[in-house]
């Protein structure tokens, strides 16, 4: 989707030492069963988002994606999910239902059908939703070491009043509030993680937002923007959506992701590759 001329949505990957992930599979219940690009990897994984800065777009054909409108999170208690993310994160509950059988097979986890499901959706935002879906605990899951879909970045409105609300929250902190560093300044995110170590990137403009490629949040807490998954070849992963879905590749530069290697356990040294993949 194109926001004021900018990039304002995108998926985000990351490549990892293979010595350093531990898969997950979910079997046929699991959600989301990943495209070539993913490996034939499942799970979830955070990674460091670097936002867009604005930039000439090459031409090309129209792009087969246009907006992100459905970000899922797998829960063995949705109902924690919905109370945790209404009463913190300004959901409120749009639909609930079962996962229809024609759904749950376009996932690839055909057993995912019959699964109670909720959607959540801002105020400012009522038609683009976090959909949380009941699906079986997975035995020593943890977020952030495994290939696959694994992030959320929503866009917020004041970072500083978000972190003050959430400190009294169950979220976890993995990543206090801080700019982007030197290419983006003006741009702060925080991080945190809920009761089914689902992970959001909770991130703002504090600048020009007139000239910001990140969308306009419209509340406090706004719609999700972008989308991160993680894998073993991050040049395929990043062909795979370009040639799919005709989305722009960014280049692959080297990542030292703190949040990274504290999940991972990896020494202070340890480097990772990230790019980014965005609608027109």
């Amino acid at each position: 989707m194109r926001v004021r001329g900018t990039a304002a949505e995108s998926a985000a990957f990351v490549q990892r030492p293979d010595h350093r992930l531990r898969q997950v599979r979910y079997g046929k219940a699991g959600l989301g069963a990943d495209p070539a690009a993913m490996m034939g990897h499942e799970g979830g994984v955070i990674m460091t988002i670097i936002p867009l800065a604005r930039a000439p777009y090459p031409a090309m054909s129209s792009p087969l994606l246009e907006r992100i409108r459905i970000a899922t999170i797998a829960a063995p208690d949705i109902a924690a999910i919905e109370s945790l993310y209404s009463t913190w994160l300004d959901q409120t509950v749009r639909e609930r239902g079962r996962v229809p059988a024609q759904l749950a097979a376009s996932w690839g986890a055909p057993d995912a059908a019959g699964r109670p499901y909720v959607l959540l959706a801002t105020d400012p935002h009522p038609d683009v939703f976090i959909r949380v879906v009941e699906t079986d605990a997975v035995p020593g899951y943890r977020a952030m070491t495994t290939w696959g879909w694994n992030a959320i970045e929503i866009i917020i409105d004041d970072i500083d009043a978000l972190y003050a609300r959430l400190s009294d929250s169950p979220f976890e902190f993995i990543g206090l509030p801080a700019s982007l560093g030197v290419r983006y300044p003006s741009i702060h995110a925080m991080q945190v993680k809920g009761p089914a170590e689902d992970v959001l990137y909770l991130t703002t403009e504090t600048g020009d937002r007139a000239a910001s490629s990140l969308p306009l949040p419209g509340g406090l807490v706004g719609r999700p923007f972008i989308m991160v998954a993680a894998g073993p070849d991050i040049a395929a992963m990043r062909e795979w959506w370009t040639s799919h879905f005709n989305m722009l590749p960014r280049d692959i530069n080297t990542s030292m992701s703190t949040l990274t290697r504290k999940a991972q356990n990896a020494t202070a040294d340890a480097q990772f590759t990230i790019s980014l993949v965005y609608l027109h």
